[in-house]
């Protein structure tokens, strides 16, 4: 298994000014992707992801992972116009 990142870590990426959309690394080797930083809730032993349909305000469900699965978290590169 990859090595954790530090819940401080993720934590400190995800509230960035300006937010940019970044891709959490799974354990398993699943990738979640963050659009949105209302959609996600780091504490020390837990990182709550919500799931949003396109469109919708509220999240009707939301994943729970222990943070010693996530291994890496990625910005994601804007497109260029």
């Amino acid at each position: 298994m990859e090595p954790q990142m530090h819940v401080d870590e993720i934590r400190r990426h995800i509230e960035r000014d300006p937010f940019r959309p970044s891709r959490l690394h799974l354990s398993d080797g699943n990738v979640r992707v963050i659009s949105d930083p209302d959609l996600i809730f780091v504490t020390r032993h837990t990182v709550m992801v919500g799931n949003r349909q396109s469109g919708e305000v509220i999240s009707d469900y939301a994943d729970y992972y222990d943070p010693i699965h996530i291994t890496q978290v990625e910005t994601m590169v804007e497109p260029q116009n």
